[in-house]
């Protein structure tokens, strides 16, 4: 499997595709960032190019479904094993949590963060399942063929394919184009 693309233009066109991260269900296996700002000019959905670059990319490692008056769904990431006390055995195991609100009845001790906070990274086939849900795989080849037939969509997307897919489903399901001029970098309507 190859990895998902992780780059700065990458975590930047995800986090301003508002329409995508409205949408977003954490399911296991997930890859997200955070919207954490390092440089603390950032405003909300505007991170900027240095802290995209310096944030953390995790997965959903799991969730439990709580009943809402504690916090609802929780959805856990970025695990690891501690040393309690004078051992050398890993005794004890820690992770981070977050909700829709950020809430948490359960974990009090913890952090637990708000989902608006968090930036769906998301990966080619779950692109594919939300853009052509239903369709054969005929008129799938024949409309990404289309689509790529625009020299400008390949030549402005070619960094990887998680781009590419993501350019596609903004212009289908949104109208939008990426607009990647360096001062601008933001989905704009198509003309």
């Amino acid at each position: 499997m190859n990895e998902i693309d992780t780059s700065v233009e990458y975590v930047l066109m995800s986090q301003r595709a508002i329409e995508l991260q409205e949408i977003w269900n954490p399911q296991d296996g997930d890859f997200f960032t955070t919207t954490s700002s390092y440089c603390g000019e950032c405003v909300a959905n505007r991170m900027c190019k240095d802290c995209a670059r310096m944030t953390n990319k995790y997965v959903v490692s799991g969730r439990y479904d709580y009943h809402k008056s504690i916090g609802g769904t929780h959805w856990f990431f970025f695990g690891h094993a501690c040393v309690r006390g004078y051992g050398n055995f890993a005794d004890s195991t820690a992770s981070y949590v977050f909700t829709k609100d950020g809430k948490s009845g359960i974990y009090d001790q913890f952090t637990c963060s708000s989902q608006e906070h968090m930036v769906w990274l998301p990966r080619q086939d779950q692109l594919h399942e939300m853009l052509w849900n239903g369709l054969s795989n005929q008129e799938k080849i024949r409309q990404f063929i289309e689509y790529l037939d625009i020299e400008e969509n390949y030549i402005i997307h070619n960094n990887s394919l998680e781009s590419l897919w993501l350019s596609l489903y903004m212009k289908e399901k949104h109208n939008k184009k990426w607009n990647r001029i360096s001062n601008i970098k933001e989905w704009e309507e198509i003309g």
